[in-house]
């Protein structure tokens, strides 16, 4: 099992770790029939993907930081990049991507469209 890549950031709790799954932008990350929005199979492939490499390297966090010199490796997050906001534009598929990331902090769905902005501001804050 390999994951697409392995990243960490620092901030004021400390060093935090993720797992990053990616799938293309011109993939959706939900579907809606009717009144009802699901996950769609990509999404849903990744987060099984994501569910898996948490669990493996929780259960090897000593091989990861002692063996492959990931110093402070504990507990990563999963971040699944698929999609872009376009898909947002109706409101029920907004509420249920905010409900899904609220009720699962340890696997957010993410897409390029809110990278691309973030990466923007962090930018052009810093060239400041």
């Amino acid at each position: 099992m390999i994951p697409d890549y392995v990243i960490s950031g620092a901030n004021s709790d400390g060093l935090q770790w993720f797992i990053l799954e990616l799938k293309g932008p011109r993939q959706k990350a939900f579907v809606h029939k009717g009144k009802r929005v699901y996950l769609s199979a990509d999404s849903n492939k990744g987060i099984c993907q994501l569910i898996s490499y948490i669990d493996n390297a929780s259960k090897s966090q000593a091989y990861l930081r002692d063996e492959l010199g990931l110093n402070g490796f504990r507990e990563p997050r999963g971040i699944i990049l698929i999609g872009t906001e376009e898909e947002s534009d109706l409101e029920m598929i907004r509420e249920f991507k905010a409900a899904w990331n609220r009720m699962h902090p340890n696997v957010q769905v993410i897409s390029y469209s809110r990278l691309l902005r973030k990466l923007k501001e962090k930018v052009f804050t810093n060239r400041d």
